[in-house]
């Protein structure tokens, strides 16, 4: 008897070791699997893809798989198939890859929650999440600082996003808008039918991807956006106004803004301007709490024109 054929067995935690001659899975009770800086087969062998595999396949009613992965894993291909799997954690960061390819494929239909921090793989490819309720996506998709745009790494990261497009709740990070921000010019950005609540990482340098994105979630509800200020910024054009500004918008929290910072003031205004059913707009600085003085500083520097009579403004 091995730990992995067991009958009872609810829940397995690896961390730091080696699988290898894995002949046969069979964990049917098995909800909870954590797998964090594993090893799969043998340095010369080829079973490493298929190790993984066999795990997570043995685990008929698994629902929770944590994976956090390393280069010397020596997986090249990683597939994690599930017809029960409710939620998945998924990370692997950058590092010393020696020039290898590395792949991911994903195909859960049952999928609730996903948290993608992949920045290593090359190929990405994600089916049938069409349960898909809340993302959480950090990566850089492989792309490398000074790598000029291709066509290959652009339908990558399309098909990943139409693949997570029904999703209704989304975190994006900075880096991985910076991305979408340097491929928007050949990449247009999927529509997100169902997403009601986004929380988004802008930078300077990336906001004028903002209006595009927003375009492409005409029933988003919910904004919370955490802005920073980057070294080389540019000159910030918020002219076009997506759809759910006019007609769905309702609550927009700003984070991390900069007293007296011009980019950060064009872009509070430019929800004041134009959210036409905007109900809350609140608006937080990096240098909160601030004295009562500097807030009606600040408050003077903001639109005297909102588009919505109700819209309260919250200023710390």
């Amino acid at each position: 008897m091995t730990v992995y054929k067991s009958k009872t067995l609810v829940s397995l935690k690896l961390r730091h070791v080696r699988v290898r001659n894995l002949m046969e899975v069979s964990l049917p009770c098995l909800r909870l699997m954590s797998l964090e800086n594993v090893c799969y087969g043998t340095p010369l062998g080829k079973e490493s893809d298929l190790c993984v595999e066999k795990l997570i396949s043995g685990c008929p009613v698994l629902e929770d798989l944590d994976l956090v992965r390393k280069c010397s894993d020596m997986v090249k291909t990683l597939r994690v198939r599930s017809q029960s799997l409710k939620m998945l954690r998924l990370e692997f960061p950058s590092g010393m890859g020696g020039g290898d390819e590395y792949e991911v494929e994903i195909d859960a239909p049952g999928l609730e929650y996903m948290s993608f921090k992949d920045c290593q793989s090359d190929r990405i490819v994600v089916k049938n999440l069409n349960s898909l309720v809340k993302i959480d996506v950090d990566s850089g998709f492989n792309v490398k600082f000074g790598d000029s745009e291709d066509l290959t790494k652009s339908d990558t990261i399309r098909d990943f996003l139409t693949g997570v497009s029904t999703v209704r709740q989304m975190i994006i990070s900075q880096p991985t808008l910076e991305i979408l921000y340097r491929y928007s010019k050949l990449l247009p950005v999927a529509e997100f039918q169902r997403l009601y609540h986004l929380q988004a990482a802008f930078s300077t340098s990336s906001l004028q991807l903002l209006p595009a994105f927003l375009e492409s979630c005409p029933n988003l509800k919910n904004l919370v956006l955490d802005f920073s200020v980057s070294a080389e910024s540019e000159q910030i054009n918020l002219t076009n106004v997506p759809r759910c500004l006019t007609s769905t918008l309702e609550c927009v929290e700003i984070n991390k803004l900069i007293m007296r910072e011009e980019t950060g003031i064009k872009l509070v205004n430019y929800f004041l301007e134009n959210a036409a059913v905007l109900k809350k707009l609140s608006v937080s600085f990096t240098d909160s709490p601030m004295a009562d003085e500097d807030l009606d500083t600040y408050k003077e520097l903001l639109t005297a024109t909102k588009r919505s009579r109700i819209c309260q403004v919250f200023i710390s």
